[in-house]
């Protein structure tokens, strides 16, 4: 009787590391995360993703208990981040904190990319921020009405700063662009943010699309005045400032970060990422930190994180062939 009892649970334990082996996701959502979790930035340090990143990673390491490492890995408007990812062990260790291009834009940009958007399973959409005409103080246009007519005077005389082909600065203004029948002059700055608004500040370029989160204190500081904002509805603290929508329905512009992990992440995993980083945004000195970046609290489930993204890929994709831009 004890012999069979012997082999009855021999039996069981054998079934059991058959069903484990065969399912080994059970086990790594269960444990997870049993060791360190990288989180990769596919742009330079400094920006407001990079600061958002590290903010979210120092909450996350105190509530797993396991390093939270942040690393930058630039290059190719996202691209070299975001194929080092989706290319990555599809386990949680390894995720990508993304604003659009590499996941909405870059897909009809580029002839050749080794990764798809396909390739990644979104946890969640961190924050959102719009994005805000702004211009060199000297210039004489203090609006969008304004700003038109300037144009139109001097057909490209004026120019606009971008972060690059493809950009969302770029995008959306030459929408605009399109939209308004003006002519303004390109001058992209791939090394980002910092150094085409040092130049804007400085009057070497008269204009630009940036983020709100990128131009609130040099707007409040007088170093640069907001023409427009590309949102539906009027911004808090920029109240005298007028949306874009109003004369032309529908062009709304936004900046957002997400958080995304290969594909065939376990889905209990990426649901685990995706509830631990809503409760880290939510933690009071994160909230802090996005009232200081003017960032909205975007609160996604990974369901509702990839509609919006697979929704905003759509979008950029209709501004995209309307302008006429052709993948490189």
């Amino acid at each position: 009787m004890l012999q069979r009892r012997h082999r009855y649970f021999l039996v069981l334990l054998s079934l059991l590391a058959v069903a484990l082996s065969a399912n080994p996701c059970a086990v790594s959502a269960q444990a997870f995360p049993a060791q360190p979790v990288y989180i990769v930035v596919p742009f330079a340090a400094g920006g407001v993703l990079d600061s958002l990143t590290r903010l979210i990673a120092e909450q996350l390491q105190a509530k797993w208990r396991q390093a939270v490492i942040v690393e930058n890995r630039v290059g190719a408007s996202g691209n070299v981040g975001a194929a080092y990812v989706g290319q990555s062990r599809a386990d949680g260790y390894t995720l990508l904190a993304s604003p659009p291009p590499p996941l909405a834009v870059n897909q009809f940009l580029f002839r050749s990319l080794t990764f798809k958007p396909s390739d990644f399973a979104v946890a969640t959409v961190l924050a959102r921020s719009p994005n805000v005409l702004v211009a060199n103080p000297k210039l004489k246009a203090s609006n969008l009405p304004e700003l038109i007519a300037l144009a139109k005077a001097s057909p490209g005389k004026l120019n606009y700063a971008s972060t690059g082909r493809g950009g969302t600065p770029h995008l959306t203004m030459e929408w605009l662009k399109l939209e308004t029948g003006i002519d303004l002059v390109h001058v992209p700055y791939a090394r980002g943010y910092p150094q085409a608004l040092t130049d804007l500040v400085g009057g070497q370029v008269d204009l630009m699309f940036v983020n709100l989160s990128d131009a609130k204190q040099l707007i409040q500081s007088g170093q640069l005045k907001a023409i427009a904002v590309a949102d539906a509805n009027p911004i808090k603290g920029l109240t005298d400032v007028s949306p874009i929508s109003r004369q032309i329905p529908g062009f709304t512009s936004l900046t957002w970060f997400a958080i995304a992990a290969p594909r065939a992440t376990p889905r209990p995993i990426v649901e685990q990422i995706s509830a631990d980083v809503v409760s880290a945004m939510k933690s009071p000195m994160v909230a802090d930190r996005l009232k200081a970046l003017s960032l909205t609290l975007v609160e996604t489930a990974p369901a509702e994180a990839s509609s919006f993204v697979e929704e905003e890929a759509e979008r950029w994709h209709k501004v995209i062939n309307r302008i006429g831009l052709q993948p490189e």
